[in-house]
């Protein structure tokens, strides 16, 4: 089976990235990992999130949990950023945490989202040093922003797009994850195609080559059919030439890597695999 193996070197560098994560003083949802700003616009999600497929012990730099909690507390009216940190080292800014699961008795209360206005401000505030390359802007966090937020998305990517063709601050494409198990993305669709070619690029996790498999991996909540509509959503993308496309995947022992690589191959799309963290 093709497996993508890390040498030490590339170890090395994927350290090094983690050691870049950072939150401005000023920012509460977004966070930085090496050059690229995550975007967190919502926890809600009609599957698995994405930081709980890559297994129960995955860990993320304190500053991500951080935003991730921040995000689920202004939804549901919680306090999960005080209690869970009041246990960890404050002081260790690069202490790497596990995020604890969503607990099923937090529901959101819609007293408050993080606005356009907000997010966009907290993407303008990050500053570059001399050596940075450009920033580039990522959709993603616990949650899935199409999904729930799109007429938001839509508003945040208009507001962005027109601030890069003046600023030249960010690289030209921004990358939108999404798990491509949204009900509606014609919404989506009508809101950029007046975006030059390449300017928004998906990234959607395939996960596996079996349908079986997937719901039980994803665990999908309200979608009929939902691996099917998964590969819908791709071939969508990738047959319109406006917009860029990668799949990605976990490499979990049950999954099949290389009949995973073949639905991807069908597809046309590149597939990047993930690392597995088991407890």
């Amino acid at each position: 089976m093709l497996r993508r193996t890390l040498t030490a070197a590339s170890l090395l560098i994927q350290r090094r990235s983690f050691a870049l994560s950072t939150t401005r003083q000023n920012c509460k949802y977004t966070y930085r990992l090496g050059n690229y700003i995550y975007v967190p616009f919502t926890s809600q999600c009609n599957s698995v999130s994405l930081p709980a497929s890559r297994g129960p012990g995955f860990s993320l730099p304190r500053s991500v949990i951080v935003s991730l909690l921040q995000v689920r507390d202004v939804e549901r009216g919680t306090q999960f950023c005080q209690e869970y940190l009041s246990a960890s080292n404050p002081s260790d800014s690069q202490e790497r945490l596990v995020l604890p699961p969503l607990p099923s008795d937090a529901p959101v209360l819609e007293l408050g989202v993080p606005t356009v206005k907000e997010l966009l401000a907290e993407v303008q505030s990050y500053k570059q040093t001399d050596s940075d390359e450009n920033l580039s802007v990522v959709i993603a966090g616990e949650g899935d922003a199409i999904s729930f937020r799109s007429t938001d998305v839509v508003k945040f990517l208009g507001r962005l797009y027109t601030f890069r063709l003046h600023s030249h601050t960010f690289e030209s494409t921004i990358r939108v994850q999404t798990n491509g198990l949204a009900e509606h993305y014609d919404e989506l669709f009508a809101g950029i195609q007046h975006f030059l070619p390449k300017t928004i690029a998906f990234t959607v996790p395939l996960m596996t080559h079996d349908a079986a498999q997937y719901e039980i991996i994803m665990q999908p909540t309200g979608v009929d059919r939902p691996y099917e509509r998964v590969l819908d959503f791709c071939k969508r993308v990738r047959d319109d030439p406006k917009y860029g496309l990668e799949l990605t995947a976990v490499e979990r022992p049950d999954v099949d890597v290389g009949k995973t690589n073949e639905v991807a191959g069908s597809l046309g799309v590149p597939i990047r695999w993930r690392s597995y963290h088991p407890v």
